[in-house]
């Protein structure tokens, strides 16, 4: 059985829209900055980052309206047809979710990043004293 939704309206859409992305960007920025090794995100980042922003806000929107609707078709020339919203809110998925593989940010890129923590990492001169580095 479907789960009832509460009508909003689009002020309260648009913000809870912002305050879902300020918490999402707050922690996409926190784990960018980690993956550089820095406590900011680098400069040469940021326009990947403010496309992070707005991808996920349009997403979040999207996905928002589409829960607002009462059906998700709608009468067309030869019948009921898909409502072209469900079309856009894909493109807009399919959008973030490139983005979010180039930045490392899904569960398969983060697995295969094999993030190395560097106080547990030995340095080269401990590997070789402890005889794990081979000799040629």
């Amino acid at each position: 059985m479907a789960k009832k939704v509460k009508k909003l309206t689009d002020e309260e859409i648009i913000s809870e829209v912002e305050k879902k992305t300020k918490k999402f960007m707050k922690a996409a920025r926190a784990f960018l900055a980690t993956k550089a090794g820095s406590t900011e995100v680098p400069v040469e980042w940021e326009v990947s980052v403010i496309m992070l922003e707005t991808y996920y806000k349009e997403f979040l929107e999207l996905t928002m309206r589409i829960e607002q609707l009462d059906s998700l078709t709608i009468k067309g020339r030869y019948g009921d047809a898909p409502n072209p919203i469900l079309q856009v809110r894909d493109k807009s998925a399919t959008r973030l979710e490139s983005l979010l593989k180039q930045m490392g940010m899904t569960m398969k890129s983060a697995i295969n990043l094999n993030v190395v923590d560097p106080k547990k990492e030995e340095s080269v001169l401990t590997k070789y004293m402890k005889g794990k580095v081979e000799v040629r």
